[in-house]
């Protein structure tokens, strides 16, 4: 079933998000959270009018359902897609983790960081500043 991959939005909630952007138009960053991608279905007029409203703000999107976590840019932005987040795991789909999303937001934007139960990872899905290549525990850092 098409709805398994991607979510739909229907009109009604359409016009409520578009209203609620006007609404708060001033905001100094728009985060949108929902269970799966609708911009991965084949109907995009409900997305495609819901980002045209966000065109000209700063903003992230959050969604899941896959259980991986998975970093995709759409017009500029972060579409970041969540990994189990304590859900089942399915390595199948790509990076299957239990986290935490840790998101603050200043004046430089919004800063995202993925922790896991056994560390921190950036939004890309790696350690930062070149961690993947830390030797982190000493019994491991002489194989």
């Amino acid at each position: 079933m098409p709805e398994d991959e991607a979510g739909y939005i229907s009109q009604l909630q359409s016009d409520y998000m578009v209203r609620a952007l006007a609404d708060h138009a001033d905001v100094r960053w728009t985060f949108l959270l929902m269970h799966k991608a609708p911009w991965k279905n084949g109907d995009m007029r409900s997305w495609n009018l819901i980002e045209k409203y966000l065109a000209d703000r700063p903003y992230t999107v959050f969604h899941g359902h896959r259980h991986a976590y998975q970093l995709e840019e759409r017009s500029g932005r972060d579409y970041i897609r969540l990994a189990t987040t304590g859900g089942v795991f399915q390595p199948e789909s790509g990076l299957a983790v239990d986290q935490v999303v840790w998101v603050t937001v200043d004046e430089d934007g919004a800063h995202i960081a993925n922790l896991q139960m056994s560390g921190i990872l950036d939004k890309t899905g790696h350690l930062p500043l070149n961690g993947d290549n830390l030797c982190l525990e000493i019994k491991d850092c002489f194989n």
